[in-house]
This record gives C-alpha cells, structure tokens and sequence, in this order.
C-alpha cells in the first residue's frame, strides 16, 4: 500500500473497499486490542509487493486460567436483559445472537434494509 493509505489503516471506519464491503474496523479493533494489552503493532508494506504486520505483545508471567477452570462460573453469570442487537454482517449477527441467548440475553435484532 501506497504511503498514505498506510498512515491511515488503524482509523476507525477507515477503508479502500468500495461502499457496503468493508466497515474499516477490523484494523482498528486489532490496533486499540493490541495497545490495550500493553503491544506494539508494526507494519511494512511496499506498493505492488505485499504488506507484512507484527504483533508484539508483552509477555505474561501470570498464571494461565483454562476453559475448564472457566466453567464453573458459567451458570454463575447470566443475563436476564433484553439486547439490540445491530449488526451489518449476516454471519457475526447470527453469531453474536446466538451466543447473547446462550447466556439468558432475550435478543432482538435489527437488520439493515
């Protein structure tokens, strides 16, 4: 990518796709991710050659917590509430529906027309 596509790729709502194939977000989610777990995020990118990102995160000396320590809480923290939920993307709607009532969350959703 050209230099100043690159200076703007963590924008929020940034994009090249053209109008209803991108929302921009990705690259910023990883970025503000990245930065708030204390890493860097680095990139290259040469027109016409590719584009290469780094992901530096700090290390953790802290103990692992795993899936099945995780499951006793499970049942512990339910919601009782109802969400909107507003999502573009049929697949990351049906996702986020899902699992919202999974948890006890009454969902409803909206769809853009």
């Amino acid at each position: 990518m050209d230099h100043d596509t690159q200076s703007r790729i963590f924008e929020p709502f940034f994009t090249t796709k053209e109008v209803g194939k991108g929302t921009g977000l990705g690259l910023s989610t990883v970025y503000g991710i990245v930065k708030q777990s204390g890493g860097n995020v680095w990139v290259y990118s040469e027109p016409d050659k590719g584009t290469t990102f780094k992901v530096y995160l700090p290390q953790v000396e802290d103990e692992i917590t795993t899936r099945a320590d995780l499951k006793e809480d499970v049942g512990r923290h339910r919601g009782t509430e109802t969400v909107l939920l507003v999502e573009d993307e049929e697949m990351v709607r049906r996702l986020a529906s899902e699992l919202l009532e999974e948890n006890g969350y009454v969902v409803v959703v909206s769809k853009r027309r």
